[in-house]
C-alpha cells in the first residue's frame, strides 16, 4: 500500500502460536538508493514477505538494507532468510544488535514456565533467523535514501528500539514505540513494553518532531488523520497519566 512516493506499508498477516496478528513491514523506496525493508516478520515468513512486495511491484531480490526496528520475534523472524535471499546489510542500533544477532538472549525470551506449558512456542523461537548486523546506528544517524532517513532512538519497548523520520515526506515509522486502531493512534502496549516510564520519554521524543505526515505502526498501520495532533495527544496523555 503506497503512503508516498518514498514509503509503501507492506501488510503480513501470521497465524500461529501467538494468535493471529497483521503486521505492518515498512518499504522505503527510492530509485537512486535502493529499497530499504524495515523489519521481517515472524519466522519462516519469507515467503509471504515475497509475496507482499510483489503485490506492490516490488522484488525481495532489490532489498539492499534491511533495518530492524529491534529484537522482537514478530521484527526479526525472518531476518536471515530475506538478508540471504537479497545480499542486504542489515541495520540496527547498536544495543540491538548483540541479540539479533544471537549473541544475547532476547529480551522477551519466554519463561520456562511458559514454554513448558506450550512446546510449540519454543520451536517457533527456536526458527528466529538471527544473522549479523551490518551497520550500526545511533540517535540521529540518517540513511542517505529517500531523502534522509533519520533514525531516533525510542527505547523502552526494547532497549534499543529506534523510529524512523523520512526527512522529505515528513513520515514517521515508529516500530512498536506507538500503536494504531483504525487509525486512530495509541500508546505502546503496557505489557509488551518492559520499561514503561522510558517508553514514554520517547513518545514525547517523537512528539517534538515540527512537522509528521504519517505515521506507520507496526501494529495497527496507517495513521494520516492529523497524526502530529494524535501523536501530541498520546504523548499529554502519559505525561498526565505518569504524574499520577
Amino acid at each position: 500500500m503506497r503512503v508516498n512516493d518514498d514509503l509503501h506499508i507492506i501488510p503480513v498477516t501470521f497465524v500461529g502460536q501467538l494468535g493471529s496478528m497483521l503486521l505492518n513491514l515498512s518499504l522505503i523506496s527510492d530509485p537512486a538508493g535502493g529499497l530499504i525493508l524495515v523489519d521481517t516478520s515472524m519466522p519462516g515468513h519469507i515467503e509471504t514477505v515475497a509475496a507482499a512486495l510483489a503485490a506492490d511491484g516490488f522484488s525481495i531480490k532489490n532489498l539492499s538494507h534491511i533495518v530492524l526496528t529491534h529484537q522482537d520475534i514478530d521484527h526479526i523472524g525472518s531476518l536471515a532468510d530475506i538478508k540471504a535471499a537479497s545480499g542486504a546489510e542489515a541495520v540496527a542500533h547498536s544495543v540491538e544488535a548483540p541479540y539479533i544477532e544471537g549473541k544475547k538472549k532476547l529480551a522477551k525470551y519466554p519463561s520456562q514456565e511458559r514454554l513448558d506449558q506450550n512446546p510449540g512456542i519454543k520451536e517457533m523461537f527456536d526458527k528466529i533467523g538471527f544473522a549479523p548486523v551490518d551497520r550500526l546506528v545511533e540517535d540521529g544517524d540518517v540513511l542517505d535514501v529517500a531523502g534522509g532517513v533519520r533514525i531516533i532512538y525510542t527505547p523502552g519497548h526494547a532497549p534499543g528500539h529506534i523510529s524512523l523520520y523520512l526527512e522529505r515526506s515528513k513520515a514517521l515509522i515508529t516500530g512498536d514505540a506507538l500503536v494504531s486502531d483504525n487509525g486512530r493512534l495509541g500508546p505502546p502496549g503496557l505489557g509488551a513494553t518492559p520499561d514503561y516510564p522510558t517508553a514514554i520519554k520517547s513518545v514525547q521524543k517523537l512528539a517534538a518532531l515540527p512537522e509528521v505526515s504519517a505515521i506507520v505502526a507496526y501494529h495497527g498501520g496507517l495513521v494520516t488523520d492529523d497524526p502530529r495532533g494524535q501523536l501530541q495527544r498520546v504523548a499529554d496523555e502519559l505525561t498526565s497519566e505518569a504524574a499520577k
